[in-house]
């Protein structure tokens, strides 16, 4: 996980059990937010950033269940891990909160080993989601680069074979027509140099890892010679 303090809100409407998970979470360099209820719950999730949210069930006015609800159901925070506080044990009331999103449920009163130990699961567990994410979308991006390096080729190739053409035709023309020439080889040969580097792209192969993600298998983009193939042969257990 990265050294990015955490910011975790902490929903219930009785002040002693604010007090207590805030002592508890800052000691564990937790960034702590609260609420008393859960409409100002929701106000806060609309405009900071939270890491979790810390729910209280039993509430006045909106309960923990709904409010879960809503969280869930809105598009700033339905990623956001949920864990339910409440002092009901019995089973219908566990899976009614996760039924409706909640990532966890944790009874009163809690061990505070346990509940931290649950934090940190949730937390891990999203940045690793939040890291396939970003895999994902480079993956994407690599895809995208090989396709525009294949369409900006071929017209680049007549561009350049066209100016030699003309290179020849024109030899006997004025000086700076033939500069103007020279300009248009030139420039096009930066061009065919940049999309040869971009290029090497085009040999990098997505294949399927953790939740279908489609990662790029670095060993299978090199293409050694017949020599240091036989000497070396390439490894294939390493994807990155």
């Amino acid at each position: 996980m990265n050294d990015i303090r955490k910011r975790i809100l902490v929903v219930d409407d009785q002040e002693e059990n604010v007090y207590l998970l805030r002592v508890l979470l800052a000691s564990q360099d937790y960034d702590v937010l609260e609420a008393r209820d859960g409409r100002q719950a929701l106000e806060i999730l609309e405009r900071e950033a939270c890491d979790l949210v810390l729910l209280d069930v039993m509430m006045p006015g909106i309960d923990g269940y709904q409010v879960c609800k809503r969280i869930r159901a809105g598009e700033k925070t339905s990623q956001i891990p949920v864990i339910l506080l409440t002092a009901k044990r019995d089973v219908d009331s566990k899976v009614r909160g996760l039924d409706i999103g909640a990532n966890d449920y944790v009874t009163k009163p809690f061990e505070r080993k346990e509940i931290l130990a649950r934090i940190r699961s949730l937390l891990t567990i999203d940045e690793l989601k939040k890291r396939l994410v970003e895999a994902e979308q480079m993956a994407a991006i690599g895809k995208m680069i090989v396709t525009l390096n294949h369409e900006i080729n071929n017209p680049l190739a007549a561009v350049m074979g066209n100016a030699e053409l003309l290179a020849l035709t024109l030899k006997d023309a004025s000086g700076d027509v033939r500069k103007k020439l020279q300009v248009i080889q030139e420039q096009a040969g930066r061009v065919k140099e940049i999309l040869s580097k971009v290029g090497e792209l085009k040999r990098l192969t997505p294949k399927k890892y953790i939740l279908d993600t489609e990662m790029i298998d670095l060993q299978a983009s090199q293409e050694p010679d017949e020599e240091s193939e036989t000497e070396h042969p390439p490894r294939q257990d390493k994807v990155l």
